[in-house]
């Protein structure tokens, strides 16, 4: 058990030991190198801050750039902001009088000589005149100068497009109200010709190699055209518009020769048809057609409008454009 002190005993702290001591002193020692390293990468974070704000700054040259001074000739040449004026033209020494009182005494002003005369009025412009003529800006023989006054010329106007053509034989045109950048042809189905009326009777014996034909235009052919039972001829009955390529490719193959066709009769000369192109940067079939100069036959004027409303064309602007077709079937 605790013994109880002396009623006379003084508590006296205890003298810390060498160890305690070195302890202190390293914590110390610790303390004052880590605020040391604190403040110096406080100092070095500070320094390379503002060194990458001068680096990435945006620097307005005319702020601080001087004038600029170009050095030319030899490369030892002296620096001077200002131009050599080069050598100074002689000036003619004035003789100076001996005698002072020589330059206070007045001297008499020389009476102009008169100019000699020209001899003849054409020494006269031949020595007035210069050695080349001058342009007056109002007209002349001379060269034309091109004057700042001068009204500027009128830029070219854009002609309209034309597109030229062949179909078997038959030469065509097209004239449009647009430029040749604004309207253009991108395809066509078949020829005006593939649309023309079928004839309406045919011989038994060019139905001899019908089997021979490819099977869709045969189809087409034995679609339109029935034998007659009375004198064994084939007769056709209405070929729609649209079919009528099929039917006349598939008699050409059975050897029929397009110059015995009917509609040759009526389509001589040349066919005038008006049209529209629809805007359409992709390419639009033509429309609104209206038949200026057609023939006497209703079906064949027909045909050619149907086949015209097989051609494409684009229109790169926003309105339409008229085009004119004139198409020559010769004689």
């Amino acid at each position: 058990m605790n013994e109880p002190l002396p009623r006379g005993a003084v508590l006296k702290t205890g003298r810390a030991g060498e160890q305690a001591r070195y302890l202190r002193r390293r914590l110390d020692r610790r303390n004052l190198l880590t605020a040391a390293a604190a403040a110096l990468l406080f100092h070095l974070l500070i320094f390379l801050s503002f060194y990458l704000i001068d680096l990435l700054g945006v620097r307005d040259l005319s702020d601080w750039s001087g004038p600029v001074l170009v050095k030319i000739g030899a490369p030892d040449a002296v620096e001077s902001p200002k131009p050599d004026p080069g050598e100074l033209p002689e000036q003619s020494e004035v003789p100076v009088p001996e005698d002072p009182e020589a330059l206070l005494e007045p001297t008499t002003p020389t009476e102009p000589q008169p100019e000699s005369a020209p001899s003849s009025p054409e020494n006269a412009s031949d020595s007035s005149a210069p050695s080349q003529p001058l342009d007056s800006g109002v007209g002349g023989t001379g060269e034309d100068i091109e004057s700042p006054f001068a009204e500027p010329q009128q830029a070219t106007q854009p002609q309209p497009a034309r597109a030229k053509g062949n179909e078997d034989g038959n030469n065509y045109f097209i004239d449009f109200t647009g430029t040749d950048d604004d309207v253009g042809r991108t395809f066509a189905l078949d020829y005006l010709t593939s649309y023309m009326p079928p004839p309406q009777v045919l011989e038994p014996s060019l139905f001899d190699s019908i089997d021979e034909l490819p099977l869709d235009y045969r189809d087409f052919v034995l679609a339109y055209y029935k034998e007659d039972p009375n004198d064994g001829m084939y007769v056709s009955s209405f070929v729609h518009y649209a079919n009528r390529p099929f039917v006349w490719t598939g008699l050409k193959l059975l050897g029929y020769d397009v110059n015995d066709a009917s509609w040759k009769e009526f389509a001589k000369g040349e066919i005038v048809v008006e049209f529209t192109v629809a805007p359409s940067s992709a390419g639009a079939f033509l429309d609104d057609f209206k038949i200026v100069q057609g023939t006497e036959n209703p079906d064949v004027n027909e045909s050619i409008k149907f086949g015209l409303s097989q051609w494409n064309y684009y229109n790169t602007t926003d309105q339409p454009i008229r085009g004119k077709l004139t198409y020559d079937f010769g004689n």
